[in-house]
C-alpha cells in the first residue's frame, strides 16, 4: 500500500520551547515474490518560541526477505538540509529464532551481533496483525529496524480490543471502509536497559492489512498525530507454487 498523512502538534513538554510542528508523511510497502520493500519519508516543520524554526527530514528505505532471515536498510536523517546521520547496511539471521549480525556500509564500522530471537519490522507487524486476533494481548519482540545506531530494541506492543468498522474515514482512505482494526500502543526499550522507562513510543490503529492510521509520535519534547489523507492498496504478486 501507499499511505499519505497529514501531521499536527497535539502536546509539548513544558520548557521545550516549541510552539507548531507541522508536516507530512508518505509510507509505501511493496511486495514481490522475493520479499517486501518500504519506503518511509518524513518532513517536519517546528518552530520555536520567539519564532526560530527548524526543518527535519527523515529518508528510508529497506527491503527484508519473505522468509524473514535478511534485512537490507539505507537510511538518511538531514536537518535544514544537512544530513545529520546516515546508516547503511545489511542484517542477517541464521535462521527463525536464532541470532544473527549486522554488517554496516555507512558508517564504517565493526559487524555487531543480534540476540536470539530478533525479527526484522515485516515479521514483527505479521506476528502482531496474528496476536490482534486475540486481542486485547500484549506481545514482547527484539526488533532490529535500523533506524538508529542503537541497534535492536526490544518492542512491547499492547493490543487492543477491535475498533468500530464503522467510525468515519477521511475521503482518500475509503478503501479501509469495514476492514478490522486495533489500537496498538508500541513501547522501545533499550535491550538491557534497567528503567521501566521506554525509549520512544508510538501509538496508532492498526489494520489487517497493516495500514496504520491515528499514528501518534512522542519526540519526548512534543508529541505529533499522523492522520491518514489518502491510501492506496496494491495488489499481491501471483508467484505460482
Amino acid at each position: 500500500h501507499r499511505a499519505a498523512y497529514d501531521i499536527a502538534l497535539t502536546s509539548t513538554k513544558t520548557g521545550s520551547g516549541v510552539s507548531t510542528v507541522v508536516g507530512e508523511m508518505l509510507v509505501e510497502w511493496s511486495e514481490s515474490c522475493e520479499g517486501w520493500s518500504m519506503d518511509h519519508r518524513w518532513l517536519f516543520d517546528i518552530t520555536y518560541s520567539p519564532g526560530s524554526s527548524v526543518r527535519i527530514t527523515s529518508i528510508a528505505a529497506t527491503w527484508e526477505s519473505r522468509d524473514g532471515l535478511e534485512y537490507r536498510f539505507n537510511i538518511s536523517n538531514a536537518t535544514n538540509g544537512k544530513t545529520t546521520e546516515k546508516l547503511e547496511g545489511r542484517a542477517t539471521l541464521s535462521k527463525s529464532g536464532d541470532g544473527g549480525k549486522v554488517e554496516y556500509s555507512v558508517p564504517d564500522r565493526d559487524s555487531e551481533d543480534l540476540p536470539a530471537g530478533t525479527v526484522f519490522p515485516m515479521a514483527h507487524t505479521r506476528r502482531v496483525l496474528s496476536a490482534a486476533e486475540k486481542a486485547p494481548t500484549i506481545q514482547n519482540m527484539m526488533v532490529f529496524d535500523g533506524m538508529s545506531e542503537e541497534g535492536p530494541l526490544r518492542v512491547s506492543a499492547v493490543i487492543g480490543r477491535p475498533a468500530s468498522a464503522k467510525r468515519e474515514l477521511a475521503k482518500g482512505a475509503a478503501a479501509l471502509k469495514g476492514r478490522l482494526s486495533w489500537p496498538v500502543q508500541f513501547a522501545y526499550f533499550a535491550p538491557r536497559s534497567s528503567t521501566s522507562e521506554p525509549r520512544h513510543e508510538v501509538g496508532m490503529l492498526m489494520y489487517e492489512n497493516g495500514v496504520g492510521d491515528r499514528i501518534t509520535l512522542d519526540f519526548g519534547k512534543f508529541k505529533v498525530r499522523a492522520n491518514l489523507v489518502r491510501v492506496e492498496l496494491g495488489q499481491k504478486p501471483s508467484c505460482g507454487a
